[in-house]
């Protein structure tokens, strides 16, 4: 085998030599780049992270304000809620309580053939409010509506403090 290898000249040798120096140069530069590039890229990605950490803590923070002021808001209406008085407020009693308000349909009412220029049967229409019938007041659903609109109040107030978060 040494002769066979004695038969190279040296010349090839020295350029053999050179080729390979400068593959182990390129494998080397080309490790050192890479690790270089992972680095930077490490560095720069823990740069943005605290960046982001920053810009996420404020936005928490400012979400939280906004939060904290839609509840007080919110504390202070359901509050003031429920220092409105309830009026009175009574059902109509109807006077009749007997028979149906609206007459049956039936046949044809007597006058009602033709138009005319005179009044026909027209029914008589007693003055003032009947709708009490004789000074009998009705139940008080004062109470009731108050709490219907304690409520209606309460859910538009947690809608507004939804809107306002």
């Amino acid at each position: 085998m040494p002769a066979l290898l004695a038969l190279i000249p040296t010349k090839d040798w020295l350029w053999a030599g050179a080729v390979v120096l400068l593959i182990v140069f390129g494998l080397h530069e080309h490790h050192k780049i890479l690790a270089e590039g992972i680095a930077e890229q490490k560095a720069a990605d823990a740069q943005a992270a605290v960046i982001l950490e920053k810009q996420t803590a404020d936005k928490t923070a400012e979400l939280q304000a906004r939060a904290t002021m839609a509840e007080q808001a919110y504390d202070k209406e359901v509050n003031s809620l429920s220092s409105v008085p309830v009026p009175v407020v009574r059902l109509c009693v109807y006077p009749h309580s007997s028979g149906p308000v609206v007459s049956q349909a039936g046949g044809a009412q007597s006058g009602a053939q033709g138009a005319s220029a005179t009044a026909g049967n027209v029914q008589s229409v007693p003055s003032g409010n009947s709708g009490s019938g004789s000074g009998a007041a009705g139940r008080d659903i004062g109470p009731l509506l108050g709490a219907l609109a304690r409520a209606a109040d309460r859910s538009d107030a947690a809608l507004r403090e939804y809107q306002s978060r």
